[in-house]
């Protein structure tokens, strides 16, 4: 979840190979609050959600079962949280779940033969934008925060669509897809939150996973490959000024926002095991949070 971001000076910017990095001046460490929800494998290998401080503090275990449990959702409110559970014996038995913010109340959201993943907010909380497979291939649906009147968005039959976010406003959603005919490998699109008009934005070369809106509108988080591996990278709604922030030679994938704006956590396996970082949002001071000998990731960053 974001609220507002944190624009890079062009002073802070060098070209390198035909595309803007951050440049390695010395930057100020930066603190944000907030909770960040994130998956780890730490008991036992199964998968539970954990909530940490923005600054990585207090790690808490929120779920505790024998499913798989993964890709967490803080309510723009922060009272909730909305997840993916195996209700079988792998991944394509997943549906979408909610529960209060400390891991109790358990809801069931989608009840179907397929696979329900990615759920995403929309900023008044009323609806969640999920990824369903139920109709053969990947598709973005919208649902009511109960689980209502689930709506199939982008109906695009023999492509993926995956991977959805709300702008802050809520009349746009991003999501990446691999749609015949527009693109060669995953891009980063922009539709109306109906799911008309869709556009690609990003046309980059590589592949492209896990766009996350600021907090402000301006500017869009996602990580693509077209450095050889998996980067984080940022670039302004409209697909202009993409930007390397991470510029390493591991992972790093699914960049969130901080409330304020001014730090993107992700996880990263530059350590040998994916675990979340955080970082100024232009890239510098890049920090492991979690820091522990198992597997962290899918972080959400929210109040």
């Amino acid at each position: 979840m974001a609220v507002r971001a944190r624009v890079i000076p062009v002073a802070a910017l060098v070209l390198a190979g035909g595309l803007l990095v951050p440049a390695p001046a010395q930057a100020r460490v930066r603190t944000a609050g907030g909770l960040i929800v994130f998956r780890s494998l730490r008991d036992a290998g199964n998968q539970e959600i954990y909530s940490m401080n923005g600054d990585g503090s207090n790690e808490t275990r929120l779920t505790s079962s024998a499913a798989n449990e993964f890709s967490p959702a803080l309510s723009p409110d922060g009272t909730h949280i909305v997840y993916a559970a195996e209700m079988g014996s792998d991944l394509a038995t997943a549906e979408i779940g909610m529960r209060l913010r400390d891991g109790s109340n358990h809801q069931r959201l989608t009840c179907n033969s397929s696979r329900d993943d990615y759920p995403a907010w929309s900023l008044d909380g009323l609806r969640i934008a999920f990824v369903s497979f139920r109709d053969g291939d990947a598709e973005i649906y919208v649902m009511q925060r109960n689980g209502s009147n689930q709506t199939d968005i982008t109906k695009f039959p023999g492509a993926d669509d995956e991977d959805p976010n709300w702008s802050p406003d809520g009349t746009k959603i991003v999501f990446i897809s691999d749609r015949a005919g527009v693109t060669g490998s995953n891009d980063v699109f922009v539709m109306d939150s109906d799911g008309s008009n869709p556009v690609d934005i990003s046309n980059s070369p590589g592949t492209d996973w896990a766009p996350e809106w600021s907090p402000d509108g301006t500017k869009i988080a996602w990580r693509n490959d077209r450095t050889g591996n998996f980067d984080v990278f940022v670039m302004n709604a409209d697909g202009s000024q993409q930007t390397n922030l991470t510029n390493h030679t591991g992972v790093d994938r699914q960049p969130t926002w901080s409330p304020d704006g001014t730090m993107i956590a992700f996880a990263s396996n530059r350590t040998g095991n994916y675990e979340v970082f955080s970082m100024n949002a232009d890239g510098s001071h890049q920090t492991n949070l979690t820091g522990t000998s198992s597997y962290n990731d899918m972080p959400d960053w929210g109040t």
